[in-house]
């Protein structure tokens, strides 16, 4: 991870983002890791704008919205595309560390989206259009959120859709197996992206899930092995020169507007 992160901090430097607004930071929730970084284009909205809600991994074992070090270049690449995108971008931080846990990244990602509910407006973004990227543990944090009715908000989802990014699944999400059998909710289009370096077992867990996706709704997710990646690269690309992993991004929004 560290050293995926020195790579791209070095590239994320020479990309430019004219047009998109320094970012707010905002409290969602009592606790000091309930953050969210706000990106919004400095031109204002002619109509209400989607939304791209990125829920980061935790590489480090101390998961932080911008990966330490990175002069903030690493991951508010992800928000200034959202912006970039003529809509809102945000990148949210949860609890991590002591008793958190799957449970505990999806009642925050509820908080995130209660959140969006009520003020997104304010900032000209659209409530009924939250795209949701999440990678690794926040992937898995998202998949616990999307088939816990419990968990989600009084009006259901609340997501557009969802991109589950290199998500630990399987035996490093005990439980999600019996969560996805029970769900009898709202169902959210889903993509599965693998890359090509992931650990094998991200792999063999993604392709358990998408099997178990495809009897439960005899209907495949969407999915995509992201060629030439790891298992933190792929989000570190988005808006450079290498459009690969954002064109893949485009692709699956365009299947469900």
């Amino acid at each position: 991870f560290a050293e995926t992160a020195r790579l791209y901090k070095v590239i994320q430097r020479a990309v430019e983002w004219p047009g998109v607004r320094e970012p707010e930071t905002i409290h969602y929730g009592p606790d000091t890791q309930q953050t969210l970084r706000l990106f919004r284009p400095e031109q204002g909205f002619s109509e209400p704008g989607p939304v791209l809600l990125f829920l980061h991994g935790n590489g480090l074992e101390e998961a932080d919205d911008v990966v330490p070090a990175s002069d903030t270049l690493l991951y508010d690449n992800v928000g200034k595309l959202g912006a970039r995108f003529g809509g809102i971008g945000i990148t949210a931080n949860y609890r991590t560390g002591g008793a958190a846990s799957n449970r505990s990244g999806a009642e925050d990602l509820k908080l995130v989206l209660d959140w969006i509910a009520a003020h997104i407006a304010a900032y000209g973004g659209d409530p009924r259009t939250v795209v949701l990227l999440a990678n690794s543990q926040g992937a898995t944090n998202a998949a616990t959120y999307l088939f816990d009715e419990g968990l989600q908000t009084k009006t259901g989802p609340g997501l557009a859709a969802a991109v589950l990014s290199s998500g630990l699944f399987g035996d490093a999400a005990p439980g999600l197996r019996s969560l996805i059998e029970r769900y009898e909710g709202q169902r959210v289009p889903i993509a599965l992206w693998s890359a090509q370096y992931d650990p094998a077992a991200v792999e063999i867990g993604i392709a358990a899930l998408y099997e178990q996706l495809c009897r439960k709704y005899q209907q495949c997710p969407w999915f995509e092995q992201l060629h030439g990646y790891n298992h933190v690269s792929q989000v570190m690309s988005l808006g450079t020169s290498d459009t690969s992993v954002q064109n893949a991004l485009i692709r699956f929004y365009h299947t469900v507007r």
